[in-house]
This record gives structure tokens, C-alpha cells and sequence, in this order.
């Protein structure tokens, strides 16, 4: 699996299982119990153009994230939004309201633990969706708790994690 660019994405991961819906892909560890699990939507970068083939949820960028995030028992999700120009951005915003909402409705999803991750590769950042003001957006309109930024929760985490192994 390459990252754009024919780069090496994570070649050291367990496999996982792909589930693939009609407008979104999930990804789970394969050998996870029955759980609900935190979940990550990965939001690809826009506009794109609308017969991109393949679309984002199918560039090894996004599956290799779907399968890090898996890998880390997280569900990972990622999908195809309709940002094919500057016009287009409602029509996108629909997109990602309509996955956060189906994410959160996944068996193996806990609705309340659901984080955003805006990836763009190649160009600078020209939109709404490329920006985390976005996710931000998304968030409040669905009614999605508030939380704690991802990099301070990391950073906690990585805290904890240290202080369980005594280092």
C-alpha cells in the first residue's frame, strides 16, 4: 500500500476487514471483539473532479488510515463527498453531516466517541472542508459532544500509557 506520491504507507499493519456501504467504507481489526469502538471519519480535501476514479475512500492514503486507525482499536471511516467545485460546498457539507450520522448508527461505532481528521494532499488548503473549522461546524450541527482537542487527548494518552509502564 503507497501514500500519494508512491510512498510506503504503514507496511508493518495487521490486516483488518473493509466493510464497504454505499456511501461510506469502515474498517475494524479482524480479530476485535464485539464492541463498540471509538470511531475516526477521515474528510478528504476538495474540490476534486466529479468522474475521479478512483475516489478518495479508494486511494491507498484513505485505506491506510482506515487501517491505522483500525489497527488501534478504532473503527476507522472514510468516504466520498461531492465537492467537485467552490458551488458545491453544501452539497459536500450534506455528505459529511449525512457519514457522521451513519457512523454514529454503526453497531461497532460508539456514537459518542466520533473525531473528524481533514486530510488534503498536494495543494493548499482553499475551503471549508479542507479547514478544521469544518469538522467544528459538523460537530455542532449534528449535536456531537464537545471534546477536548485530538492533540491534548494524544498527549494524555501517551501520558498515562508511559505512567502505566513506569517510565
Amino acid at each position: 500500500m503507497a501514500a500519494p506520491g508512491g510512498v510506503p504507507f504503514f507496511d508493518d499493519l495487521e490486516p483488518v476487514r473493509r466493510v464497504r456501504e454505499d456511501r461510506l467504507d469502515y474498517y475494524v481489526a479482524e480479530d476485535s471483539e464485539p464492541q463498540r469502538r471509538p470511531a475516526v471519519v477521515f474528510v478528504h480535501g476538495g474540490p476534486i473532479r466529479e468522474d475521479q476514479e478512483p475516489g478518495p475512500r479508494d486511494w491507498d492514503g484513505f485505506i491506510g488510515y482506515g487501517t491505522l486507525a483500525a489497527s488501534h482499536a478504532l473503527v476507522g471511516v472514510t468516504f466520498n463527498h461531492r465537492l467537485y467545485s467552490d458551488m458545491h460546498y453544501p452539497q459536500a457539507a450534506e455528505d459529511l453531516a449525512a457519514v457522521i450520522e451513519r457512523t454514529r448508527a454503526l453497531e461497532v461505532v460508539d456514537p459518542d466517541l466520533i473525531a473528524l481528521w481533514a486530510l488534503l494532499w498536494g495543494r493548499p488548503a482553499r475551503g471549508r472542508l479542507d479547514d478544521p473549522t469544518c469538522c467544528v461546524a459538523a460537530r455542532d450541527r449534528l449535536d456531537l459532544p464537545r471534546t477536548r482537542p485530538v492533540s491534548r487527548l494524544a498527549r494524555r494518552r501517551a501520558t498515562v500509557q508511559r505512567r502505566r509502564r513506569g517510565r
